[in-house]
């Protein structure tokens, strides 16, 4: 707990408080709370507004993040004249991890992590929404990997998730951090590139995609060698929506899948 006075200034503070917002162990007697607590912008911005109020907290103490709530009451006399502020802080940091780690679940792949098919809905709208304002393009692609199901059924479905996840770590590994890859279920993934539809551009990220994907992936005594086939469509050209755009890369990459795999075409070829 903290008590301030009606003008911001510290009265009392408990060990408790101290340590959690990791205040200095010197007497704040007639501190300023907008002083001492200048590193919580958001406790502050409360407290600026006069009113009793709950808001939530977040800094790094020891390089661990931790969350409180901290709640707001004013303080009256028996003649209901505002006298000082009442300041309850509660450690909510086991909480607030718990509802991450729920978050994360669902809306991510339970084997790779990438976004999961919900999501992606998600984060698609949010890009689409983005180009169709600034007038941008942005490419979809839709990727399958070929023959995976010989994997599962000469290895076992262990060394098939193996290939899964280290196809997805290559992709992250590969392309740039403001692309979102997804996996949409068994061995496809969704790929969005904002900012891209020059085909040329799409050309050279096929070849990269190809090119990290074709090196073996090697555990135990096992190596594996896999290949996909790829599908683009681009925002506006071939479509303005998800599901048209989503379509066309998949029929592109099935259009692949009928020429011999391992290749990749976009919807206008």
């Amino acid at each position: 707990m903290i008590v301030l006075d009606n003008e911001g200034r510290f009265l009392d503070v408990n060990p408790a408080a101290r340590k959690m917002l990791n205040l200095p162990t010197k007497d704040l007697s007639g501190h300023l709370i907008e002083t001492e607590l200048s590193n919580l912008p958001d406790l502050i911005r409360i407290y600026r507004e006069g009113k009793d109020a709950i808001c939530e907290v977040a800094f790094k103490s020891n390089e661990i993040l931790n969350y409180y709530e901290v709640s707001f009451t004013q303080v009256k006399n028996s003649n209901k004249e505002f006298i000082g502020w009442l300041l309850q802080i509660y450690d909510i940091t086991e909480r607030k991890v718990a509802e991450e780690i729920i978050k994360h679940a669902a809306f991510h792949d339970p084997l790779t992590g990438l976004p999961n098919r919900n999501y992606f809905q998600v984060l698609f709208s949010k890009e689409l929404a983005y180009a169709k304002l600034r007038s941008d393009e942005l490419t979809v692609a839709f990727l399958d990997l070929d023959d995976f199901k010989i994997i599962n059924d000469t290895w076992g479905h262990t060394a098939g998730d193996r290939v899964l996840c280290e196809v997805a770590e290559r992709l992250k590994r590969t392309l740039r951090e403001s692309d979102i890859i997804t996996r949409m279920g068994g061995d496809e993934y969704v790929i969005v590139f904002p900012h891209i539809g020059n085909d040329e551009t799409i050309e050279k990220i096929g070849i990269k995609i190809q090119e990290t994907l074709k090196q073996s992936i090697d555990f135990q005594d096992i190596s594996v060698q896999i290949n996909a086939s790829i599908g683009f469509s681009v925002f506006p050209r071939d479509a303005d929506n998800i599901e048209d755009l989503l379509e066309k890369a998949d029929k592109a990459m099935y259009r692949v899948k009928d020429s011999n795999k391992n290749n990749f075409f976009t919807n206008t070829e």
